[in-house]
C-alpha cells in the first residue's frame, strides 16, 4: 500500500478497490464517480481511524456506499447525494453527485439526524482539502 496520503497515518487501511469495483458502483449509480473520490478508492478501499486528535472517521467500502445511503434513507431525502462515511460527531460524508448543482462532485459533511442539506458544510473538491477540512471541522483551537 502506498502512502500518497499522510492524512491518513492513524488509520486502519484496507486494499485498493479492484476497477472492477469502480465499474460496478458506477452503473449502479448510472453516472462515472468523481476523479478525486476515484483517487480515494484507488487508495483504500474503505478506512477508519483518528484525524489529528478531534475527528474518528470511517470511510465505507465502495460495495458498502449505496446499501448504506439507502439504509440511512438519504437518497430519498437529499436525491443525488451519495454517503461515503462517517464520523464519531455525527456527521455523515458524503459526495454530491446532483450534476445540476453547483458543488457536483464535492465532499461534504451532512448532520445525520437530520438530514438537511441546509445544515451540510463544505469539506472540499480534492481529497487533500476535504480531510484537512475534516480533521478539524468545527474549527476549535488547537492545544
Amino acid at each position: 500500500m502506498n502512502n500518497n496520503f499522510p492524512l491518513f497515518a492513524q488509520c486502519t487501511l484496507s486494499q485498493p478497490v479492484t476497477q472492477e469495483g469502480i465499474v460496478e458502483l458506477e452503473k449502479q449509480l448510472k453516472q462515472p464517480l468523481p476523479s478525486e473520490y476515484k483517487r480515494l478508492l484507488q487508495f483504500s478501499n474503505g478506512f477508519e481511524g483518528w484525524l489529528g486528535k478531534q475527528v474518528y472517521v470511517q470511510i465505507w467500502p465502495a460495495e458498502q456506499t449505496i446499501p448504506n445511503t439507502k439504509a440511512c434513507e438519504a437518497d430519498k431525502m437529499i436525491p443525488g447525494i451519495l454517503l461515503i462515511g462517517a464520523t464519531n460527531t455525527g456527521e455523515a460524508i458524503c459526495l454530491d453527485l446532483r450534476e445540476a448543482s453547483p458543488t457536483y462532485k464535492r465532499f461534504f459533511m451532512l448532520p445525520f439526524d437530520p438530514f438537511d442539506w441546509d445544515e451540510s458544510e463544505l469539506l472540499g473538491y480534492t481529497v487533500e482539502e476535504a480531510f484537512t477540512r475534516l480533521q478539524n471541522p468545527f474549527s476549535i483551537p488547537q492545544e
